[in-house]
């Protein structure tokens, strides 16, 4: 809608339909899911698909409430599988194309009873080859588009006979006039005619050359060219419909999947692997158990790789997963993750689909890809059923129905699942439950985990499954009660002898350090490997930390060893954790403001409020800098624990965390100390930095067109700026700074000295004509309305009204004219 908007327009005809008619249209929902035609009341399924309809042409259908909406749609179905125009009318082929369009606009296909409705609709044609809208009715050629677009919408058009019916429309057309009637003999209108036409454009390319060639306006046309069923010219007519070309199954597939959460995916471009020569052992029993665990004397299909954090399970996965990807082994790969790269990593959503992704790029699966992408071209809504219809028919059928075919060499033979214990909970909408419990992550977990059983009882699944993951109570009460006698567990402790691994690693990091510093080959002597690999108590996340802080940190070597020793004086006998945390204690208060620092990892990695996927460094420092270069400051000696950008990729990589194992120290006080934060103190600092940016307009203007320093060095480019405004009206944030806030006194006087008619004004001229699509105008029309309506008691009304932009605020999003009615909602307040 943006693009028919002038830029920086804030008022006037298109800007008040784009406000307003969404206001209008979702005030005649009904409580029971259906809409209104208008304020007298009357309902029709038809008006609910021009309301779904209108809202997806504003981009306004996110504030529908689709389960409601759907649910009603759903009570309309009959038992012939064809929709009425309320709960318990009778199936008319105008009601069904009206239900099936809406529920094809919500992507809610799956409520359709497919094969069932085709059937119906088929019945429609009569011996003539017309087509009626109900049973024992005349034939109409306008229910011709309405039959044929139900059936393109699923997928059934092959279920008419074309022939049958292009004979008829074509019978109903006036020759002379070029107009078609409702049936033969009738007089042409307009009406039939461009439900006539559009029917052909449903039916193969072929019919549409019968009309051309049958119209009177073409009998002298010459090189007549049709091209599919868009593009139609000849030497004195042209017509182009410009219609999209369908997305393709593998397309569908495509933005279903988690791509980060591939083993060799950019996002995962710096995740630990296994130094050259460590981890040896461990990676040679599970690449051999892959290989020939077939000749086991207890066979089993599933692996758990287990070990507490720090144990370096996500680098020996990633690994394994290259080994096997040079031996031809791999199937599939999901890393997930909670603390860095794209939500999809740490939710089951994109789980099954990115699997069945990966085989279909397989060589080796061809006759399986071909199976898994008809399954999505019949049933695109497949990836909004529930896990376990997932897998079963994006991966489980496909190999069922490839299983007579001749065997192909060399096929893959696993799949590697990394980080289960980092899997989050998805929540649902249930409109049938007035207050259903919330998922926890270990529901999520386990259903995760009952789905893989599944697939490796299966005896036409050919892979092994290798799982890892912390043992998290949930996951090992699963592999010991559910799943053990198809489990092996491998736990990564002393019999894979990790010290020596670790020995190893520092040996090589000590190496690179004596070379740059030009110390000698005696240095640090042989006593100090010893001491740090017994403080790492098996975990190599703690050597790995110390290999960073030391190759990064800059200083005298000695001094930096000197210091990492001293911090962990700790009792790792009673404590395996001590020695890391007293490490991660030592580095946090080493950064010279180590308060503004904790605040920081804490605001960006364990409360995770300015979480964007992929947004860019120079982004993020927006909403944490007080000053240009505060985060050089701030953040430079922290480069052992977080990747911060620099050089060329500074514009557009994002700070990330080395190990999860930093946001548990962070979060337990026992374990952080006198470091341990609440959250209350991070949500209030982020609010802080939240106020500056928002009254400190000319500053941001400045930043979004140079970057944060208002320097040309650092250009944030239109994306950057579609990812700064996604941030600062995300809801989580509105929500954390103006309602888990108890006291909101202190900020009357910014909230009400705050220029929104310039906020809404930048935003229009910043991001152009796409905005609407990323973040959603009405969002920020919301959210202002909101803040607004958050002001504490302290403020009078009167001080509210007095403020323009107040006022227009409230006029833009409620449609409320006048300043006493405002008033009166005020004090209701």
């Amino acid at each position: 809608m943006n693009e028919y908007l002038p830029s920086g327009r804030t008022n006037g005809p298109l800007f008040n339909t784009f406000i307003h008619v969404p206001i209008v249209i979702l005030s005649l929902q009904q409580p029971s899911g259906v809409f209104a035609g208008d304020s007298f009341g009357e309902i029709d399924t038809r008006f609910s698909y021009c309301a779904i309809n209108a809202l997806s042409l504003l981009g306004r259908l996110h504030e529908l409430d689709v389960e409601k909406t759907v649910g009603y749609i759903k009570k309309c179905r009959n038992y012939d599988g064809g929709f009425g125009n309320s709960v318990g009318a009778e199936s008319h082929a105008g009601q069904v194309f009206v239900c099936v369009a809406a529920l094809a606009i919500l992507d809610r296909l799956d409520e359709v009873d497919i094969d069932t409705l085709a059937w119906w609709l088929a019945e429609r044609q009569l011996p003539n080859g017309g087509l009626n809208g109900r049973p024992e009715k005349l034939e109409d050629v306008c229910y011709s588009f309405w039959v044929l677009s139900a059936l393109s919408i699923i997928k059934k058009v092959p279920w008419i006979d074309a022939e049958k019916l292009t004979a008829f429309i074509l019978s109903a057309q006036d020759t002379e006039s070029g107009g078609i009637a409702d049936r033969p003999g009738d007089m042409a209108d307009v009406f039939h005619t461009i439900f006539g036409v559009a029917v052909f454009y449903i039916l193969p390319p072929a019919h549409t050359c019968m009309l051309i060639a049958m119209s009177s306006h073409f009998e002298n046309t010459q090189n007549v060219n049709i091209e599919g069923i868009t593009n139609i010219s000849a030497n004195n007519y042209y017509s182009h419909y410009g219609e999209r070309a369908p997305k393709s199954s593998i397309e569908k597939l495509r933005e279903h999947i988690a791509a980060g959460a591939l083993h060799d995916s950019a996002e995962r471009c710096d995740a630990p692997k296994c130094h050259p020569e460590t981890r040896a052992a461990v990676q040679d029993e599970l690449v051999g158990w892959i290989c020939h665990g077939d000749s086991d004397e207890m066979p089993k299909n599933m692996m758990w790789v287990t070990g507490p954090a720090g144990s370096g399970k996500t680098a020996i996965m990633g690994s394994v997963a290259d080994t096997c990807q040079g031996k031809g082994t791999l199937g599939a790969t999901f890393f997930f993750s909670s603390f860095s790269g794209s939500p999809d990593r740490r939710s089951k959503r994109c789980l099954v689909p990115t699997l069945a992704y990966q085989l279909v790029q397989h060589d080796a699966l061809g006759q399986v890809a071909e199976q898994i992408l008809s399954t999505i071209e019949r049933n695109p809504a497949v990836f909004e059923r529930k896990l376990e219809v997932q897998l079963d028919q994006l991966i489980l059928q496909p190999l069922r129905a490839c299983r007579n075919h001749s065997p192909l060499p060399e096929l893959p033979k696993v799949i590697l699942i990394d980080g289960l214990d980092e899997c989050e909970a998805d929540q649902y909408h249930d409109t049938a439950r007035s207050n259903p419990p919330p998922r926890s992550k270990e529901d999520d977990q386990i259903e995760i985990l009952a789905v893989l059983k599944k697939a490796a009882s299966d005896p036409d699944f050919p892979f092994r499954i290798v799982i890892a993951s912390r043992p998290e109570h949930a996951i090992k009460r699963f592999f010991t009660d559910v799943a053990d006698s198809m489990t092996r567990e491998l736990f990564l402790d002393e019999k894979y002898n990790p010290d020596a691994d670790m020995a190893l690693f520092l040996e090589s990091k000590f190496a690179n350090i004596r070379r740059q510093c030009h110390l000698p080959s005696s240095w640090p002597g042989s006593h100090v490997s010893g001491t740090l690999v017994e403080n790492a108590s098996g975990q190599f996340i703690y050597v790995a930390t110390v290999g960073r802080f030391m190759e990064g940190s800059g200083g005298n070597p000695d001094e930096l060893l000197k210091q990492v020793l001293q911090s962990t004086n700790a009792n790792a006998s009673t404590n395996p954790l001590a020695p890391l945390d007293a490490l991660y204690s030592h580095i946090l208060r080493s950064s010279p403001d180590p308060h503004l620092s904790i605040l920081w990892v804490n605001l960006l990695f364990r409360e995770r409020t300015l979480d964007e996927p992929n947004a860019p460094a120079p982004i993020i420092r927006l909403f944490l800098e007080s000053y240009p270069g505060q985060a050089s400051q701030v953040l430079r000696n922290l480069n052992s624990l977080i990747f911060i950008p620099s050089g060329k990729d500074e514009a557009s990589a994002s700070y990330r965390l080395y190990h999860k194992s930093l946001v548990d120290f962070l979060q337990e006080s026992s374990r952080s100390g006198n470091l341990f934060m609440e959250s209350k103190v991070v949500v209030d600092h982020l609010a802080d930095r939240y106020f500056h940016l928002w009254t400190s307009r000319c500053q941001a203007i400045q930043a979004l067109g140079t970057g944060p320093g208002g320097g040309p060095e650092c250009h944030l480019t239109e994306q950057d700026m579609h990812t700064f405004f996604q941030i600062f009206f995300k809801k989580d944030i509105v929500d954390k700074v103006f309602f888990a806030a108890k006291d909101l006194s202190r900020w009357d006087g910014i909230i009400m000295s705050c220029d929104i008619t310039w906020w809404l004004q930048t935003c229009l001229e910043k991001i152009g004509s796409s905005y609407a699509e990323r973040v959603g105008t009405a969002t920020i029309y919301e959210a202002f309305y909101s803040i607004h309506m958050m002001v504490s008691a302290g403020v009078r009304v009167n001080e509210c009204l007095a403020i323009p932009n107040f006022l227009f605020i409230i006029h833009s999003v409620i449609g409320i004219p006048d300043a006493a009615q405002v008033a009166g909602i005020l004090r209701t307040e």
